[in-house]
């Protein structure tokens, strides 16, 4: 499964509290169909690998993840990230 974080244009999924993300929304970026959230080519998900929109840190916030995994009763699981400076992106998928 592949997960990649991407907003509604206008951001109504970031709370204007919240100051982790205040740089998205200053920077305009991560808009849904824009090229910064297209996956790194190389590293993409094939046809037949399921993808998953994020809106928060975690994948696992509320996002589709959790729900996949129970329905194709997944009992383990493998995090790998491709991120900036931001390593917390695995743990906080991690910790959730």
């Amino acid at each position: 499964m592949f997960s990649h974080i991407q907003f509604r244009p206008g951001y109504p999924e970031i709370s204007c509290q919240n100051k982790q993300f205040s740089v998205i929304l200053k920077l305009n970026i991560f808009i849904e169909g824009s090229s910064n959230v297209q996956f790194y080519p190389g590293i993409e998900p094939k046809p037949d690998e399921i993808r998953f929109e994020k809106h928060r840190i975690s994948a696992a916030k509320n996002s589709e993840l959790l729900t996949l995994l129970d329905s194709g009763c997944i009992k383990t699981v493998v995090l790998i990230g491709l991120t900036t400076s931001r390593c917390y992106f695995i743990d906080s998928t991690t910790i959730d």
